[in-house]
Order: structure tokens, then C-alpha cells, then sequence
């Protein structure tokens, strides 16, 4: 049963990491805000003392599609991860729900098989008693899930 929503308040929500806050992610954003989308990037919308999570969740749940920065570090972040599981959650409830992966100087086959800087964040994960076994399998298999979506790959074009 699909949840009913009220009216979007967003058209597009961004979900990156911040190593591409003030580069990348910040002209994309700015590109999109100019070409007259309502977006929801975090700097800009969440209020000061409230919590974060809610409103990251309520923001998803508002906006009529989703754009993923993926990059190197992106798996490190517990908060990438977990606005990954709602995307996903979203769009599995929602079939006009759109959601558009950005690989950027990262390959879809790294994600999804969590090798190089993946592999290292959840070796990592897995060792500290911080997170359950359970929650890092559904943060396995959403990037699994999300690395098969048709996107945009974005070469590392210095050959770093």
C-alpha cells in the first residue's frame, strides 16, 4: 500500500558526501537552483536546533526525486548511508519516485561489490561494536541496489 503524501515541497533532494560540499555538489546545486528547481540541500534548509535526522527523512519524503552524489568517501558516512535507506525505501513505495545516482570519480561496480575506499569503510564498521550486523547489511545491499540504477558516471579526469 502506497503511503499518501501531502504536496511536494521539494523537487529534488541531494544526498552527498562532504568532500564534494564546496566543489561539485555546490555547482550542481547552484546550476539547478538557477535552472529553477525548489531544491533541499542541508546548509540550506535545516533549521537550527532541531534535529537533523527528522528533518532529512521528512525533506526525502517531500520532494518528487533524489540525486546521489556517490564519491570515494561517500560510504564512510553513517548519514549517507542512512539517507541512501530512504531513498530507496521511498522509491520502492513510491514508482514515480525518481532517483538519479551521480558516480563521481567512482565507478557503479566499486559500490556495488564495496571494493577499494567501501571495502575499507565497512572493514572498519564491521570491527567497532557501533553498528549492528543487520544495519550493515541493509546498508550493503542498498548500495548493491542503488550502484544498478542508470546514472552518470564522472571520471577522475586528473589521473589522481
Amino acid at each position: 500500500m502506497k503511503t499518501q503524501l501531502p504536496s511536494y515541497s521539494y523537487e529534488i533532494f541531494v544526498s552527498f558526501g562532504g568532500d564534494t560540499r564546496n566543489t561539485f555538489t555546490d555547482h550542481l546545486c547552484k546550476a539547478l537552483c538557477n535552472a529553477g528547481f525548489r531544491i533541499f540541500r542541508d546548509k540550506d534548509e535545516i533549521k537550527i536546533g532541531h534535529q537533523i535526522k527528522p528533518q532529512l527523512e521528512r525533506a526525502i519524503e517531500l520532494s518528487t526525486m533524489s540525486i546521489i552524489v556517490f564519491t570515494k568517501s561517500y560510504g564512510e558516512s553513517e548519514w549517507c548511508l542512512n539517507e541512501l535507506l530512504k531513498i530507496l525505501e521511498r522509491k520502492k513505495f513510491d514508482d514515480h519516485y525518481i532517483v538519479f545516482p551521480i558516480f563521481y570519480r567512482v565507478q557503479p561496480k566499486t559500490i556495488g561489490k564495496q571494493e577499494g575506499s567501501y571495502w575499507k569503510a565497512f572493514e572498519v564498521c564491521e570491527k567497532s561494536d557501533e553498528h549492528s550486523n543487520e544495519k550493515i547489511d541493509q546498508w550493503r545491499k542498498a548500495l548493491k541496489e542503488a550502484s544498478k540504477i542508470a546514472g552518470r558516471v564522472l571520471p577522475d579526469e586528473s589521473n589522481e
